[in-house]
């Protein structure tokens, strides 16, 4: 049984800007969003969908899922050598600019009764200065009617136990 359901709509375009290996991931503005559970046993399904460009060919970024300001491991695969747990990951290898759709769940436990908050996080490959990821528009962000502006999404649903 579904007991509330929490949603934030991110509607505005973002640029995020690539960081030399090693660095950190940083919260995206307008994807987090905060459920209260009515017990610390029941669940919440945790969904997203994000639209993302890249400003060149073969660039590539992680996504974690984070709770009140941590990583959320359990929602990331393993990570092995150099290569980083993440809840999601894209790279263009095709053409410059394109959108891609992409979206996982997660269900976590809700481990209590106060306000919890989760947010996407992204680390986006610093391949060469001057590149970046879009949120919601293509790489290059045209002005045509045709270069549609799109939203993405966070959502949260308490589930009972």
């Amino acid at each position: 049984k579904i007991l509330q359901v929490v949603q934030t709509v991110k509607q505005d375009v973002t640029s995020i800007a690539g960081v030399a290996s090693g660095g950190s991931y940083s919260g995206i503005t307008g994807l987090s969003a905060t459920i209260t559970p009515s017990s610390s046993s029941n669940k919440i399904l945790i969904s997203c969908n994000l639209v993302v460009a890249h400003s060149t060919v073969d660039y590539a970024a992680n996504f974690r899922l984070y709770k009140a300001g941590s990583h959320l491991t359990g929602a990331s695969g393993t990570a092995s050598g150099s290569r980083e747990a993440a809840w999601l990951n894209i790279r263009h290898t095709q053409s410059t600019g394109d959108r891609q759709t992409i979206s996982n769940q997660y269900l976590d436990t809700a481990g209590g009764t106060s306000a919890i908050t989760y947010q996407i996080y992204v680390k986006v490959e610093d391949q060469s200065s001057g590149k970046y990821l879009r949120i919601n528009t293509s790489g290059a962000d045209a002005d045509q009617w045709y270069n549609g502006r799109t939203s993405s999404n966070i959502t949260l649903m308490e589930v009972a136990a």
